[in-house]
């Protein structure tokens, strides 16, 4: 091979090289719980962003509804609910109240809602403290992930996790 032909190819793998860039990263821990609602982790992982920290933070705005926010270095990435709804109602009512749900179609189940970006899923659960209600849960992606198979991987371990748990006896 000539010294031309060499140098000629060590510039082009040069320039490759410059112009790839260079993944965003996660300096945080994945966790495996949402507010103590245990989740898988590769589900949690799926839906959010790169980032240095990641913050967990329980809220309770009314007793019927608890939200769990995710924030990946202060801004607000995630969030999913358990929201008891009156007797009667059902998932196209929980969808009105989340703008990641506008415009899609309801299931064939008509237990469940879903865009790239967000979903609401009837629980299957009984309640003494919430007698004539349904639980329902959202999932809302508020960083610029648009997954609907992940939204959907991550909506179904969370339902899960809140059927199992103390919430749903």
């Amino acid at each position: 091979m000539n010294i031309y032909r060499i140098a000629g190819i060590s510039m082009a793998l040069m320039a490759l090289a410059g112009c790839s860039e260079a993944k965003p990263e996660r300096s945080y821990d994945i966790p495996d719980q949402l507010c103590g609602t245990p989740v898988d982790r590769e589900s949690i992982s799926s839906v959010l962003p790169a980032g240095k920290n990641l913050d967990v933070n329980k809220k309770t705005p009314v007793p019927s509804r608890q939200r769990c926010q995710v924030t990946v270095d202060n801004q607000l990435a995630l969030r999913v609910s358990q929201e008891w709804w009156k007797a009667g109602s059902n998932v196209t009512d929980v969808a009105k109240g989340l703008p990641q749900l506008d415009s899609v179609e309801l299931t064939e189940s008509g237990e469940f809602l879903q865009s790239d970006t967000g979903a609401a899923q009837r629980a299957h659960c009984k309640s003494v403290e919430h007698r004539n209600q349904t639980l329902f849960v959202t999932v809302q992606l508020y960083a610029d992930v648009e997954d609907a198979a992940a939204v959907k991987k991550l909506t179904d371990s969370y339902t899960r996790a809140v059927e199992d748990s103390t919430v749903c006896h």
